[in-house]
């Protein structure tokens, strides 16, 4: 895998960058490798704990908050 990453990673090595934002669900699986490969000097972030913050605001509104959909909901009849 480590192969693989360095071969994925190399083309980063032509663009100096202080920072990369791991931006796909699966990158922080590798994210101890990535930072190995790309060194000290790259800030690796994972967006990984963002996003599901994000999406838990999201939801609490939804579910805690009046919305159209409540009234929808009151109109269905129940399955007993």
């Amino acid at each position: 895998m480590i192969e693989f990453l360095r071969e994925y990673l190399e083309g980063f090595s032509e663009h100096p960058m202080d920072s990369l934002i791991l931006g796909c669900t699966h990158y922080p699986l590798f994210q101890n490798q990535i930072e190995m490969i790309l060194g000290p000097g790259v800030n690796v972030v994972n967006s990984a704990f963002a996003v599901a913050k994000n999406v838990q605001s999201i939801l609490c509104l939804l579910y805690t908050s009046p919305s159209p959909r409540d009234a929808t909901l009151s109109r269905m009849p129940s399955s007993a």
